[in-house]
């Protein structure tokens, strides 16, 4: 349950930050709240790194081309910006997993 909470919430922003990205503070506001949610979510697999899986998998699918030909992402700098954040939260939410415990034989 942990998992879909945090992929949900990775989805609803970086559609709510694809809404406004047209306009500079948007753009701004965008990004802020993408990267401050990245931070205060504890790491791990289940949360941060869901997370930012959330926002990446929402943004492959806006990325498309729409039925009827036009697109949320135009070849514009604001657009650019945002699938830049994209790859920002893949390489922080895959860098700050935590390290992984090894078992021990002992004897």
């Amino acid at each position: 349950m942990k998992v879909a909470g945090h992929l949900l919430i990775g989805v609803v922003v970086v559609v709510c930050a694809t809404a406004v990205h047209r306009y500079p503070l948007g753009l701004l506001l965008g990004i802020a709240t993408s990267i401050v949610l990245l931070v205060t979510i504890r790491p791990g697999w289940t949360t941060r790194t869901a997370y930012a899986a959330g926002w990446l998998l929402g943004g492959v699918v806006l990325v498309r081309e729409r039925p009827e030909g036009d697109a949320w992402f135009l070849g514009d700098l604001s657009s650019y910006a945002l699938m830049g954040v994209a790859l920002v939260m893949a390489a922080v939410g895959l860098a700050t997993l935590p390290p992984r415990r090894h078992l021990s034989s002992g004897g």
